[in-house]
Formats: structure tokens, sequence, C-alpha cells
């Protein structure tokens, strides 16, 4: 699993960290919060790390959670911050890059399909 980061989102990463708004021993986590016709949509949140998790170093050896699902679903994931005043609107986006890992992929590929148990 891969995260690029664009300058915008490692701005913003970065101002997380050294204004120590960050909790001792809590990470960035990427989840699944839907599919849609491009494939799964993920979301960016702040967690405690799980047993199952994985943690992910992303550009610049920034720590990422990653759940089994995440971990075997994203494959090359890119990491924007989006900031628009006129729209107000504000906030990470994260997109799946690998063409072979968008649509409905696991139908065609059963040994992409994971199980529902770990």
């Amino acid at each position: 699993m891969k995260i690029s980061l664009t300058q915008d989102a490692k701005r913003q990463l970065d101002l997380y960290y050294k204004e120590e708004l960050a909790p001792k021993n809590k990470y960035f986590r990427i989840a699944v919060s839907g599919k849609g016709c491009d494939g799964f949509e993920f979301v960016l949140g702040i967690d405690f790390q799980k047993s199952g998790d994985t943690l992910v170093l992303a550009e610049e050896n920034i720590p990422f959670l990653a759940d089994f699902l995440v971990f075997n679903y994203a494959k090359n994931l890119f990491l924007d911050y989006l900031f628009d005043p006129l729209s107000q609107e504000e906030g990470f986006i994260i997109q799946e890059k690998e063409e072979n890992y968008k649509g409905k992929f696991w139908k065609k590929r059963p040994d992409l399909v994971v199980p529902l148990e770990v």
C-alpha cells in the first residue's frame, strides 16, 4: 500500500503535529466510508491503534493506520487537502489511483476478495 501526499496535505499534517494537536498514541486513520462507481470511498480520521491495524508510512514517514479492509483494497492512495474560501469547502480528499482497484474489481478477481473475518 502506497500513500502519496500533495504539498497542501503535507502542510496540514505537519501543522497538526507541530502544533502538538495530536494526542499521544493517536494516528491518522484511513477508513472505508462507502462504495461508489469508482470503487471504495475513503475518509481520514484520528484514532488509537487497535489490534489488526497496519501502520503504513506515507511520504516523509508520516504514519497512517489502516485496517485489513483498507490495507487489502487500497493500493495507491493519493491524499490532498482542499481549501476553498469561496465555497467554504475545506478538508482532506483521498483517492485511489490504481485503476485495477476501482469499480467492482473483486467480482472479476476472486483472489482479491477479503474474508469477512480476520
